[in-house]
C-alpha cells in the first residue's frame, strides 16, 4: 500500500520510518525508499498504533499496544522487498523481549511518533 503520509515523519533507521496516514491518524511503520513523504509503503509491516521504535544497521524494532516487535533489517529494504520480505517476530511480551533485547542487542525504542 503506498501512502501519501503526511508531513512529520520521525526516521527510525535507514529507509524505516514512523508516520501517519492523516494528521491526526494513528502512526504506523513505514517504508520510505526515496525521501519521505512521498513513495512510503508500509506493505509487509504490521498495521497499527506504533507506540515507540527503534533501530540500528542491524534491527528495527517497535512497540504496538498488542506487545513488542522486532525484525533484522535486509539488503532488499530499499527495492525488492517484496521478494525477500522482512521475518517480523512477535508479538512478545515485555519480557520476552527484554530477553530478545539482551540476547541480539537489539536496539532501544527511542523513536515516539
Amino acid at each position: 500500500m503506498l501512502a501519501g503520509c503526511s508531513d512529520g515523519m520521525e526516521q527510525v533507521a535507514g529507509p524505516f520510518y514512523i508516520g501517519r496516514f492523516e494528521v491526526h491518524g494513528d502512526p504506523w511503520l513505514f517504508r520510505c525508499p526515496a525521501e519521505p513523504p512521498s513513495g512510503c509503503a508500509n506493505d509487509t509491516l504490521p498495521d497499527g498504533k506504533v507506540l515507540r521504535a527503534g533501530g540500528d544497521d542491524r534491527y528495527i524494532t517497535f512497540l504496538l499496544p498488542e506487545g513488542y516487535y522486532y525484525f533484522r533489517r535486509l539488503p532488499q529494504e530499499r527495492r525488492g522487498w517484496g521478494n525477500n520480505p522482512e521475518v517480523i517476530v512477535g508479538p512478545l511480551s515485555e519480557d520476552q523481549f527484554a530477553e530478545a533485547s539482551r540476547e541480539l542487542r537489539l536496539p532501544a525504542l527511542d523513536v515516539e511518533p
